[in-house]
């Protein structure tokens, strides 16, 4: 695990790695004084001056923001030029997961994403590339249930993380990714996991109104609900209610209002009777 520290004057910045290693990163970051973007000097001054709690309260969650893609922005550029221990990922850091798990506040970290853009910067591209590398280096581990599940959950983080902003190709190419890792299994353990990633894939698609391959993402979520209802268990474990509501929404984009309305009901009627079977059980 590799810490990275802010200073006070958000110029200079602290890695806990190998003594080496920190030498080498501290000439590198001579090169990189300058951020690629600007900061909203005059925001901040705003929400500074205000009395306003819900200022003040914005301020706190502005300055972790800032400090964060600061963070992110330096990591990037120590990756690209190979200055960091082997084996790290930055898909994989502590900074990215920090991001993802807070969705409630994804629209401050586009603002800079964006700027960052303008300026021939994409740090998304950096870490879906990332990401492929994970599962590129992991592809052997595709039978273990938890490497599945910590791949799976950060794949779906990433996906909508993107897709809250319209980064639908970035998104897709992390939903190609995870689904080609999953294609290496057909152990049972898996086959939940396949059927939630096309039910994602489908959403993606729908957003992106892409329809054509909507629906066949859509048909291959049908394909796995065929072999997971073939479980004696299988019923119980299988929510097809997303399912139905992605179908509902396509059909309604197309323009079937009275079969976008039937499952849109079916979407309901199914989480309404999932509902009630974990309420009593």
């Amino acid at each position: 695990m590799f810490e990275i520290i802010l200073a006070d004057d958000h110029s200079l910045w602290l890695l806990n790695v190998p003594k080496n290693d920190y030498c080498n990163i501290m000439n590198g970051l001579s090169m990189d004084k300058t951020s690629s973007f600007q900061i909203p000097e005059e925001h901040f001054h705003k929400l500074e001056k205000s009395s306003d709690s819900v200022d003040k309260e914005q301020l706190v969650h502005e300055t972790k923001t800032l400090e964060r893609v600061k963070k992110l922005e330096l990591v990037t550029v120590l990756a690209r030029r190979k200055m960091l221990p082997a084996g790290f990922e930055l898909c994989m850091c502590d900074i990215v997961q920090e991001i993802l798990r807070e969705p409630q506040y994804y629209h401050l970290y586009f603002k800079y994403l964006k700027s960052l853009e303008a300026n021939d910067v994409n740090l998304l591209q950096d870490i879906v590339s990332s990401f492929y590398s994970v599962l590129k280096s992991n592809s052997k581990q595709a039978r273990n249930s938890e490497s599945v599940k910590n791949f799976t959950g950060l794949a779906f983080s990433l996906i909508d993380f993107m897709m809250e902003y319209g980064y639908y190709t970035d998104a897709e190419k992390v939903m190609s990714g995870l689904m080609n890792f999953l294609s290496e299994s057909h152990h049972l353990d898996i086959w939940m996991t396949k059927y939630q990633g096309f039910v994602k894939l489908m959403r993606l698609r729908n957003r992106n109104y892409d329809f054509t391959t909507a629906s066949l993402a859509y048909h291959n979520a049908v394909e796995m609900t065929w072999q997971i209802k073939m479980m004696s268990f299988g019923k119980d474990i299988l929510d097809e209610g997303e399912l139905c509501n992605e179908l509902s929404h396509m059909l309604l984009e197309l323009g079937s209002i009275n079969p976008a309305f039937s499952w849109s009901q079916s979407a309901l009627k199914v989480c309404l009777e999932m509902c009630w079977f974990w309420e009593n059980h």
